[in-house]
């Protein structure tokens, strides 16, 4: 009975020493990440006046940082949607201090987190703080241009472009009154010289008879 309990101690021991072995090695294989202050900031996406207020992209967010003064590689940004848990990752340059965010959907809150390799094998990171930003709604400016049908449509435009996350404006740039639930997006064009998005809404009133808008985007 003495020897069996001696065994199974023995054993335990040599468990709990592999378990600890394997935990330090791991530990040892993982990235180190220190923090940096580098002063990350996001601003608008070519702002423009638009109904009298500053308006940005809908659809970009500018990233601005500053570079670590310790020796670092390249800069990897980390883009995130806190509500869906989306992410995606762009790299950067060693010299980049900035990156504009692209394919962002509007009327979206995103975080944002930068990071610098540490050295060629990226066996240590430095991480700057999270920032968060908000894409700004779709303004949209009605035109009373005629837009021919023939023009290419916007791929996958269904999953972006939706009344929500859409403002309107008349001709004169007063705020569309009209009630959006008796109109439904029809398509969205995209024309290239000189490069607009297009939108065709239509309206089906009670004598059958078809009414349509065409509106441009302001700030794609």
């Amino acid at each position: 009975m003495k020897n069996k309990v001696i065994i199974v101690t023995v054993l335990l021991v040599i468990f709990i020493l592999a378990l600890g072995i394997t935990f330090w090695t791991f530990k040892g294989n993982e990235p180190e990440k220190i923090s940096w202050d580098g002063n990350l900031q996001t601003a608008r996406f070519r702002p423009q006046q638009i109904a009298g207020e500053e308006r940005g992209s809908s659809s970009f967010i500018r990233l601005t940082w500053q570079k670590p003064e310790t020796i670092y590689n390249h800069f990897l940004i980390t883009v995130a949607n806190p509500e869906t848990g989306w992410t995606r990752k762009e790299s950067g340059e060693h010299e980049r201090f900035s990156l504009d965010i692209s394919d962002l959907e509007p009327d979206t809150l995103y975080t944002f987190v930068v990071q610098a390799c540490g050295n060629p094998n990226c066996d240590a990171w430095i991480t700057s703080k999270e920032v968060s930003d908000r894409t700004e709604k779709m303004f949209w400016k009605f035109t009373d241009e005629k837009i021919s049908d023939d023009l290419p449509k916007k791929d996958e435009w269904e999953e972006v472009i939706n009344f929500e996350s859409s403002i309107f404006l008349t001709v004169d740039d007063k705020p569309w009154t009209e009630n959006k639930n008796d109109w439904q997006i029809e398509n969205v064009f995209v024309q290239s010289k000189p490069y607009k998005i297009i939108l065709k809404l239509a309206k089906v009133v009670e004598n059958g008879s078809g009414e349509t808008l065409f509106a441009e985007l302001l700030n794609p």
